[in-house]
């Protein structure tokens, strides 16, 4: 399945108004929310409503006081306004070819991610959905990244099937700090790296650990998807309330050049990392593992 086959549009020429239209729908639903028209809002924000009818419609983008006196007006939360201001500097950014907001942007990233043949992460914060078992993934949910149920089930269900190896591979570039929190409990994270090492002894992934040793490599939580020979390739960084993809190949082949190189020159090798890792299950069983 090609990338315009999944998107029904090619990304090699991405439209640039992506982003300012999610933008101006994130600012709508923040309007419904606050149960207010659009007269109305206007009104008390002191905005022409025609000005503010565009930007919903992501035609325009409100200036800065606008944008503050809306969000005052619809009593925004802190995780919304966060979510406003990823998606502001997105529109910026250099690469990013559009941006998915709000709860519906899981399951969509799990559709997107389900037809790839090779799954290449590199784990900053926490193991990746794909990779997650289920209590693993509730207790990420519980730190407040904008999961529900529905998310869950979606992620859950990819996680299944790539267990089950219907669902490509993986190369995991694992930084140690996530291995030794004790995200949901010691009990929890134990049984998560047992999964990570049975998916290993069955080749469906490749571990591999930056360890603490080599320094802080600053990074984001990305996901590169290779969907096969001439079928594309995507990526997307992760953040708590939105995933930011690219699919223009410069972005790509630096983000896959940085990979290798880490990969092959800072990251323990697959054996060291399988001893690590079960170092790590040991620590989290009998409680003395650093976290």
């Amino acid at each position: 399945m090609t990338i315009r086959k999944l998107f029904g549009a090619d990304p090699a020429s991405p439209p640039p108004p992506i982003a300012l239209r999610r933008t101006g729908a994130h600012l709508a639903v923040l309007r419904r929310d606050a149960r207010l028209e659009l007269k109305a809002a206007a009104r008390a924000a002191r905005i022409p409503p025609d000005q503010l009818l565009r930007a919903e419609r992501g035609e325009s983008l409100l200036s800065h006081w606008k944008r503050m006196r809306l969000l005052r007006e619809y009593q925004a939360t802190d995780q919304q306004r966060e979510a406003l201001n990823i998606l502001l500097r997105t529109i910026n950014t250099t690469g990013a070819d559009w941006t998915d907001d709000g709860r519906a942007h899981r399951r969509r990233q799990t559709a997107i991610a389900a037809p790839a043949q090779v799954h290449r992460i590199w784990a900053t914060t926490q193991l990746p959905s794909l990779l997650r078992t289920a209590p693993y993934a509730r207790a990420v949910a519980r730190l407040g990244t904008g999961y529900d149920e529905r998310d869950l089930a979606a992620v859950g269900e990819h996680a299944q099937d790539f267990t089950a190896g219907r669902a490509g591979r993986a190369e995991l570039l694992l930084d140690e700090t996530v291995i030794r929190q004790a995200t949901g409990s010691r009990a929890v994270m134990a049984g998560q790296l047992a999964h990570l090492l049975q998916l290993q002894d069955r080749g469906l992934t490749e571990v591999r650990v930056l360890p603490l040793a080599v320094g802080l490599i600053p990074h984001p939580q990305v996901v590169q998807l290779d969907y096969g020979p001439n079928q594309g390739r995507l990526a997307y960084a992760e953040l708590d309330f939105c995933t930011i993809y690219h699919s223009r190949p410069n972005e790509l082949d630096t983000f896959a050049t940085r990979f290798e190189d880490v990969w092959t020159k800072d990251a323990l090798t697959p054996d060291r990392s399988q001893d690590l890792v079960a170092a790590a299950i040991q620590g989290h069983h009998a409680g003395w593992w650093n976290t």
